[in-house]
């Protein structure tokens, strides 16, 4: 279909349309196209490769971003709400207990490095990695508020 992988990220694939340029954006199986005419796209996808395309339309959510359209903007936009969600529903039923609604992974004034309590257990230790792993998610979603906390969070696993 004549599309090239992008040379700094082998999971886009790019090709000349003309006026513009087309990007299918691949992580694992779930494809994002962007293109004037996504749909020929698709059944080129199902015509030669026989590939059926579930979810097929205008984008809401990819690898844990939400995505929508902003009509006044005239520009795509990204979030993490409901992946945020997703992983706190997941951690207290893990955990067992509600967690706090806070703005930040670290109140003001908290400095991990001077906490003096007892060290995780060995079983305590991956969940521990798998919150400091959604937070950083989170990040890369756009959370870049969270991003020193997180770091800082980040060393002690």
């Amino acid at each position: 279909m004549e599309f090239r992988p992008c040379h700094a990220d082998f999971d886009l694939w790019m090709r000349d349309g003309g006026d513009h340029y087309e990007y299918i954006a691949v992580m694992v199986d779930d494809l994002l196209i962007f293109s004037k005419e996504p749909l020929s796209i698709v059944e080129q996808l199902h015509k030669i490769w026989g590939y059926t395309l579930k979810g097929v339309g205008s984008p809401e959510y990819y690898s844990g971003a939400d995505i929508e359209w902003d009509k006044e903007r005239q520009c795509w936009t990204l979030g993490a709400m409901t992946y945020i969600k997703s992983v706190c529903n997941r951690i207290e039923k893990l955990l067992e207990t509600p967690l706090k609604n806070t703005g930040s992974p670290l109140d003001a004034g908290d400095q991990p490095e001077m906490d003096d309590t007892d060290l995780l257990v060995p079983s305590e230790i991956p969940i521990y990695q798998m919150m400091i792993g959604c937070l950083q998610w989170a990040v890369t979603l756009g959370r870049y508020d969270i991003q020193y906390a997180t770091n800082t969070l980040a060393r002690f696993g």
